[in-house]
């Protein structure tokens, strides 16, 4: 019994010391001196002289030891967008992120570093393209302010827009926006050459009235014209046969055209914040119209047509002096399209 188990244990240490010999190299390549816990460094005798960690550091690459404390030569890694924006921006990778953004905390020293004192600002180059003031151009080089310089319309959009429209492409032009340029009127040809513009924004302005020039352009679907000083609309009006949308908000009209109600197409109409006095009952005549809003005016009296329109769906006429008829209000209550009705609780109401 005694002798099977020395045999089987002596089994088990020839195959160690066999296995030791053959993987040694593993070992040995990735170990130190140390001995491996619950191993013991002695062996049994062999005719064979087992490697030493000197002759494997110089017999295999694999032993090769790597001096992790020479960091000088290890390289970062940079992602793809962190090589662009340095790139771009001439700058080190390190202060670009992953994203290719550049650091925020750097990017205004970048910038004026960037910006020399004999460079010239955008600025200063629209203000020297365009012959004007420093001061009616921002600091990103956009034209900001009417000038006696810019005369025409089209001055006007080749100076806001430089980089986008050039002479040669106005008629392409679709969408107009001529916002805040404190224009006050236009001359008789600037708007031959925009044919093609179906939108049209002209708010924060000082027109006094709708120019007749815009009449011409035939293909208007929409026209902004808040926030200006206009009084009058002109009779004329009815030849924009496309319109769908007048937004005449925060003006000073005082009355509204009977040819208005020809505008077959138009389908939101923006009076609100004028000083209007009534609304004539031609305009139930554009049936196509889904949104009136005549709040905050000086309205007394509506037609009662007004209310069966056959398409309205929202009207406010908050904020008026109005009294209305039991007959508006039964009308009202048969439109069956209207969803949206905003007026004063206060209102009175008599019979017709």
């Amino acid at each position: 019994m005694n002798t099977n188990l020395f045999t089987f244990t002596g089994s088990i240490s020839t195959g160690i010391t066999f296995a030791s010999t053959i993987l040694g190299l593993g070992f040995f390549s990735q170990a130190t001196s140390t001995p491996i816990a619950g191993f013991s460094t002695a062996s049994a005798p062999s005719t064979q002289t087992s490697p030493t960690i000197k002759d494997l550091s110089e017999s295999t690459p694999l032993a090769k030891k790597t001096d992790l404390s020479d960091t000088e030569n290890v390289k970062p890694i940079y992602t793809q967008k962190q090589l662009e924006c340095a790139e771009n921006l001439s700058v080190d990778p390190s202060e670009c992120t992953k994203k290719g953004r550049l650091i925020r905390n750097r990017k205004q020293s970048h910038l004026a570093q960037k910006r020399s004192d004999d460079e010239i600002t955008p600025q200063q180059e629209c203000a020297t393209r365009l012959g004007v003031p420093l001061t009616e151009c921002n600091q990103h080089g956009v034209f900001i302010a009417r000038s006696s310089a810019i005369t025409t319309a089209i001055d006007l959009v080749l100076a806001t827009f430089p980089t986008y429209w050039t002479k040669e492409r106005l008629h392409t032009i679709q969408t107009l926006p001529l916002t805040a340029l404190s224009i006050d009127h236009f001359e008789d040809n600037d708007f031959s050459d925009l044919v093609n513009v179906t939108t049209l924004f002209l708010s924060l302005n000082q027109l006094t009235t709708i120019p007749t020039q815009i009449l011409d352009l035939t293909n208007l679907r929409e026209i902004g014209l808040a926030a200006n000083n206009i009084r009058t609309i002109p009779e004329d009006i009815e030849r924009l046969l496309n319109l769908e949308r007048l937004i005449l908000d925060r003006n000073e009209l005082s009355d509204i055209p009977d040819t208005l109600g020809n505008l077959v197409k138009l389908d939101t109409l923006g009076l609100s914040n004028n000083k209007l006095n009534t609304v004539p009952s031609s305009l139930a005549n554009a049936s196509a119209l889904e949104v009136l809003q005549i709040q905050r005016n000086n309205i007394t009296k509506l037609p009662t047509e007004l209310a069966s329109m056959p398409n309205l769906q929202r009207l406010r006429i908050d904020n008026n002096p109005l009294t209305l008829s039991i007959n508006f209000f039964q009308k009202l209550h048969k439109n069956t399209v209207l969803t949206h009705f905003i007026y004063d609780y206060s209102l009175s109401s008599k019979a017709d």
